[in-house]
């Protein structure tokens, strides 16, 4: 917690740091559209140095190109550095939404899959002076034929070729070494607007979620539920708690739901579980006797 009206970024690295005090084994770090606007001396760079790896949801302000390092024939788009060869068809992407179709996800997801093709990857592991280097698209092992890098031409014809001309430089197959300083508040592990993206995004969303069933939709969560002194109490409250909330979330409905929890030699069902909680199902009343 921070006081109201405090820089994001040090509530944000304060908590990234306790973390990793604590030896958690967490190794990305999700952020929210706020951190995308906070300096990167503040929170990106610092984060990195903790060891982390960013995921942020771009805001559309932040979204674009950018031109690559001098003299690579390379450009940025959305965080993520590309060949000039990408055709112009595949320079702007909508992210996938939630609210759309299976088969227009789908057919988003194949044009995002397009463009990574010409994305460059990383070569090997990030060095102690924050460099890290990353290959081309066509430097081996390619991902594309590129008639002025020899080796990727015998990939077989299914792969994608570019429309480079032979003699004439481009950034297909070059090694290059960024920097933590090279926008580190939008570069992550994968394209923004993928689905993989979406799905390491909203595992945020799942936790708040979580949060919200502990606050208001199934529990009431708030100041002075949990009354006594000493962290152990406190702890194996927390605990019944989840277990409740758990038990809540299985018994959605009139269904009935069994499960057993294994111990020494004993199995207790779910039914049991959710009576000594305080959740029983509609059809778990009308079984009991009255």
């Amino acid at each position: 917690m921070t006081p109201a009206g405090s820089r994001k970024g040090t509530g944000g690295l304060s908590r990234g740091a306790g973390r990793r005090g604590k030896r958690s084994r967490s190794r990305q770090l999700i952020a929210d559209r706020a951190y995308n606007n906070v300096r990167n001396d503040t929170f990106a760079l610092p984060v990195w140095k903790l060891g982390y790896t960013t995921i942020y949801d771009l805001h559309p302000n932040r979204r674009g190109m950018h031109p690559g390092p001098e003299g690579t024939h390379t450009f940025w788009i959305d965080g993520v550095l590309y060949a000039d060869s990408l055709p112009e068809g595949l320079y702007d992407l909508d992210p996938i939404a939630i609210d759309v179709s299976k088969d227009d996800r789908e057919r988003v997801e194949r044009r995002h899959q397009a463009r990574q093709a010409y994305a460059y990857i990383p070569h090997d592991a990030r060095h102690p002076d924050e460099s890290r280097s990353y290959r081309g698209p066509a430097a081996q092992p390619g991902r594309l034929r590129c008639p002025n890098n020899p080796k990727s031409m015998r990939a077989p014809q299914s792969v994608p070729t570019t429309s480079c001309t032979r003699g004439e430089e481009c950034g297909c197959g070059h090694t290059i070494t960024l920097y933590d300083s090279d926008y580190p508040d939008m570069r992550m592990p994968f394209q923004h607007g993928t689905l993989a993206c979406e799905m390491s995004y909203h595992r945020r969303v799942g936790i708040e979620s979580v949060f919200a069933d502990l606050k208001q939709n199934r529990l009431h969560v708030h100041r002075g539920y949990f009354r006594g002194f000493g962290i152990g109490r406190y702890t194996v409250l927390v605990g019944f708690t989840f277990a409740a909330l758990t038990c809540s979330s299985c018994t959605t409905g009139s269904a009935s739901v069994c499960v057993s929890i294994r111990g020494a030699g004993s199995s207790v069902s779910r039914n049991r579980c959710a009576q000594s909680v305080g959740v029983v199902s509609q059809r778990d009343r009308a079984k009991s006797p009255r």
